[in-house]
């Protein structure tokens, strides 16, 4: 799958703001709308669920060239990725009626021995 004409206007933003997102530790909001524009927030989602259908290597082609342009973006970007396919894998998964109930309190000290 060739991706370049997706990917260069992303790199070219990421590289653009790079500086600024890591200076500042602020949220690379253009590189992350640039990807959601490009499909490439999609890439690896099957095409039946509107992503690319794209497969591992495209993945990994993707990310090492998003990672030297702008870090915060190509992690953001992971986990995206990691999280949409996880989600892909049982879309008919419904969340549990209610929250678990709280684990018992663990202590993890001990105790201090008597003089």
């Amino acid at each position: 799958m060739e991706l370049t004409d997706r990917l260069d206007p992303v790199l070219a933003i990421a590289r653009e703001t790079a500086h600024d997102v890591d200076t500042l530790g602020r949220f690379p909001t253009e590189t992350v709308d640039a990807l959601r524009t490009s499909g490439l927030l999609g890439l690896t989602l099957p095409t039946g669920a509107g992503g690319l259908g794209a497969g591992p290597r495209e993945f990994a082609r993707t990310i090492g060239q998003l990672a030297p342009a702008c870090g915060s973006s190509s992690m953001l970007y992971l986990m995206h990725v990691s999280a949409a396919m996880t989600v892909a894998a049982n879309p008919t998964a419904a969340p549990p009626p209610h929250p678990s109930p709280p684990a018992p309190h663990v202590s993890t000290t001990m105790p201090l021995p008597s003089s």
